[in-house]
């Protein structure tokens, strides 16, 4: 079993280079699921593994460059501190690039605001009293990666990257999906 996998994966990372040649004025659409990590130590203490959606935009600029529109919903799931119980949400509106340095291998940078939505729950009887209390704000924020692409055929191409996304609330974002080429 270990063999076939091994062999499977070797066929999908070789084939994975003989991508269709980019045109300047290519346009795709995508949706990806996110898996998102907190990395800021007052972030972990609130937070655990965050699980999301994506949406993105892609229009190819030149042969190397392909400038990006991401949006998207991501819930991280709450942690209990004591009597209280804490839970976050994001919203991203991020604009960025990718750029390649093979045919299927990228590099990404974006910036955006991230909507982010705050809750907590006090679950305790004693003289606190009892209630609930949230709060939203929105941060400017960057975000740098790596991605790869394989074509799964000629309108669908699997996309998946990893980025560390850099603001107040700090994360390790991991995005698996797939983009649909527009016009071809």
């Amino acid at each position: 079993m270990k063999k076939l996998f091994v062999v499977l994966f070797v066929v999908v990372l070789l084939g994975g280079f003989s991508v269709m040649a980019k045109q300047k004025g290519d346009m795709a659409v995508g949706g990806g699921l996110e898996i998102s990590l907190p990395t800021d130590s007052d972030f972990q203490n609130f937070a655990g593994t965050g699980f999301g959606v994506t949406a993105q935009f892609n229009y190819v600029y030149s042969e190397k460059i392909t400038l990006l529109g991401t949006t998207g919903y991501i819930k991280w799931a709450g942690e209990d501190y004591g009597y209280y119980s804490y839970a976050y949400s994001e919203i991203p509106l991020k604009a960025g690039a990718k750029y390649y340095f093979m045919d299927n291998v990228y590099g990404l940078a974006e910036l955006g605001m991230h909507m982010y939505r705050f809750s907590m729950d006090y679950t305790g009887t004693d003289y606190y009293g009892f209630g609930s209390h949230s709060d939203s704000n929105t941060e400017i924020g960057i975000a740098i990666g790596v991605g790869y692409e394989h074509p799964i055929n000629e309108k669908l191409t699997f996309d998946g990257s990893v980025r560390y996304e850099l603001n107040d609330l700090s994360y390790l974002g991991i995005r698996l999906g797939v983009n649909y080429a527009l016009g071809k």
